[in-house]
């Protein structure tokens, strides 16, 4: 019966461990959807949304379509997720790295979205500048709508002063102050809204008065106010600013501010009429923004170049400027038209993004639901499985109640039998010990005869005592041991056994007995009929029979455990 037990259940036990081996591969299989390179285990919307969004912000400017893909995902999953304040900001980077490939209407939709969003919210108010400042430089590149830009700027600097709660907000946001200064500037420089235009710039360069070294957005500042006091006549103040500008940028090797530094000392120059000089500086500004490859500069310069040169009656020189400002207008065209492709091809990007992170999902979604499905009929097999088994074990029981009785009756019989055996060795034991204890008193009477015998002075006293001492040997019991033997030796024949491995005598191999059972010299002594000194003699060469040299060994732990180490 309990064999065909163990059979079932190892069967069961192998049915178990398929299943639980299909369970894993499940899970194995959701995991690794949801890897995606990134963090595994179970798919987080919010968590994955704020991966990608990192992984946005530090490809923003080395690869901003690499950063746009990632602004897009992040959008559809905070979308899923329900969570505005992550989308707000999926939203402002996707903004940005749409403005940084070119696209500036999805820019200017994503950043007017997530203003909307912060603004309906009271949300970061920040972060609103940032979008604002953002705003404005879609709708100033953009060509149109130049007012909106100024507005976004001044609402950004609204934003930045309610973000720093005190006056000291020009402090806070120093960096992003000047610009939005400098670009309001440029604006109104571009519109000869000079008096505006010199408030703005002004304002931009005391906001990096307090910053040591070079900065960009300061040489572009120095450089827009250039144009406006050149535009105004005050060419000894332009002049200077131009040299400090063109040393800056020189040792910072920001070439393109230094071609727009070098363009601008050409036509101060030329206000003068000293039309080689400026030659000259035209030709170097050509030359670098040629090498960045800023082609609306290398047009502006070119056709100031072919005006000079008509001026200087050079006139192959100003046809090969002319030349050179429609190829530049060419290189533009093809920057446009690539533009427009790459917008097209954006749109296509966005759906295959967002149809990525949202099958992404599905799947998710799926393998969850297959790892429902897994668990529910894992379910329905355990307590099949259960039900079985506990059948199995009620019938395997029923059994087992009815061998237990037959051998609880076998058992009784035994133990009945067992109880008499005990009870003819009690009797027998303690008809030993009384013996024993009648062999001890002879014993002691023994040695109290032979200590008066060495007293006694006359010869037939001391016949008188050995024959009495001799009477008393005579009625000594000396079969105690073999009795004593057969009942030990009926529960402890290990320790028999043991013995008969040592080579020794039948005395010793009975007092290691006696030794065995903790006796003392005086009890093994009324057992055997010797003299005390007689037995302490035997255990002297008991203990250097076995090789007990070492006196900090008991002799009688030694036999205690004498069974253990032969087995």
């Amino acid at each position: 019966m309990g064999i065909k037990l163990l059979v079932s259940i190892l069967r069961y036990y192998f049915r178990l461990k398929v299943l639980f081996v299909l369970l894993f591969c499940a899970c194995q299989a959701r995991g690794n959807d949801q890897m995606d390179g990134r963090k595994g285990g179970r798919f987080n919307v919010v968590e994955e949304a704020q991966l990608l969004l990192a992984a946005a912000d530090s490809n923003m400017q080395s690869s901003p379509m690499l950063a746009l893909e990632y602004s897009v995902k992040a959008e559809v999953l905070a979308r899923r997720a329900s969570d505005n304040q992550l989308l707000s900001l999926a939203l402002m980077k996707k903004g940005m790295a749409s403005y940084y490939v070119g696209n500036l209407g999805g820019a200017a939709e994503s950043l007017i979205g997530c203003k909307n969003l912060l603004s309906n919210e009271g949300g970061d108010k920040e972060m609103l500048g940032r979008v604002y400042n953002d705003l404005a430089a879609v709708y100033r590149y953009s060509g149109f709508q130049p007012d909106s830009a100024l507005v976004y700027y001044k609402r950004a600097i609204d934003a930045f002063r309610e973000a720093a709660e005190t006056e000291e907000y020009s402090v806070l946001y120093a960096k992003e102050l000047a610009a939005i200064y400098s670009n309001m500037g440029q604006m109104y420089v571009e519109e000869e809204a000079y008096e505006q235009a010199i408030f703005y710039l002004d304002r931009s360069l005391t906001a990096l008065s307090q910053k040591k070294g070079y900065d960009r957005v300061r040489a572009a500042t120095k450089i827009s106010l250039v144009d406006v006091w050149s535009s105004m006549g005050k060419t000894l103040g332009a002049d200077s600013l131009l040299r400090e500008v063109l040393s800056a940028t020189q040792e910072e090797e920001d070439w393109v501010l230094h071609s727009v530094a070098l363009f601008y000392k050409g036509k101060l120059l030329e206000r003068v009429n000293e039309l080689d000089s400026a030659y000259l500086f035209y030709e170097g500004a050509l030359a670098e923004a040629q090498s960045a490859e800023v082609w609306t500069s290398v047009d502006k310069i070119a056709l100031a170049l072919s005006d000079l040169a008509c001026r200087m009656n050079r006139q192959e020189d100003a046809y090969e400027y002319l030349q050179l400002v429609q190829h530049a207008k060419e290189k533009m065209r093809r920057g446009e038209a690539a533009l427009a492709l790459s917008k097209m091809e954006l749109e296509e990007k966005y759906k295959k993004w967002e149809e990525e992170v949202t099958s992404q999902m599905d799947r998710s979604r799926v393998s969850y639901l297959i790892v429902l499905g897994l668990a529910f009929l894992g379910g329905l097999i355990l307590l099949s499985l259960y039900i079985a088994i506990v059948r199995k074990q009620r019938l395997a029981q029923l059994e087992y109640l009815e061998s237990e009785l037959v051998k609880r009756q076998l058992e009784t019989e035994r133990e009945r039998l067992a109880t008499e055996v005990e009870d003819t060795k009690q009797k027998l034991a303690l008809n030993l010990l009384e013996r024993m204890s009648a062999n001890e008193m002879v014993n002691e009477t023994l040695q109290k005869l032979m200590e008066v015998y060495r007293q006694v002075p006359t010869v037939s006293s001391r016949n008188s005592l050995q024959a009495i001492s001799n009477s008393l040997r005579n009625i000594q019991d000396h079969s105690l041991w073999e009795e004593f033997e057969l009942l030990y030796k009926h529960s402890n024949s290990d320790f028999f056994e043991a013995l008969a491995g040592l080579g020794l005598t039948s005395n010793e191999r009975r007092l290691c007995v006696f030794l065995r059972m903790n006796m003392a010299t005086k009890e093994i002594s009324a057992l055997t009929g010797q003299s005390t000194k007689a037995v302490e003699v035997a255990r002297t060469r008991l203990r250097r029979k076995l090789g007990l040299t070492n006196t900090d060994v008991d002799l009688s732990e030694y036999l205690m455990l004498l069974v253990e180490e032969s087995a």
